[in-house]
């Protein structure tokens, strides 16, 4: 499941990586960037993590949408290890 979250309630672990933390997204922000904030929940995997999404209009009914150094490896490896199964479905909800 994906949930939209607030810039404030991304979760920051010792092991994220400093572009993925809500500090990033404010900053991108200054620069024409538009940062989301997303938690993601793989309940068949008893797993969660976050995710800075940017966007950036570039015109002629162009976006330019990027997840800078993220998610964090264990959460990829965990999807992955699930055969696709959870890929699916957290991608669907992502394009929402």
């Amino acid at each position: 499941m994906v949930h939209a979250i607030s810039l404030d309630e991304l979760p920051v672990t010792p092991e994220t990586p400093f572009l993925q933390q809500p500090f990033w997204g404010s900053y991108k922000s200054g620069f024409g960037w538009q940062a989301r904030a997303f938690r993601i929940e793989c309940p068949g995997l008893h797993t969660e993590a976050g995710l800075l999404v940017l966007e950036r209009r570039l015109g002629w009914g162009l976006n330019l949408v990027y997840v800078p150094h993220g998610p964090n490896h264990d959460f990829i490896t965990g999807i992955a290890a699930s055969r696709g199964t959870e890929v699916g479905k957290v991608l669907s909800e992502l394009a929402k």
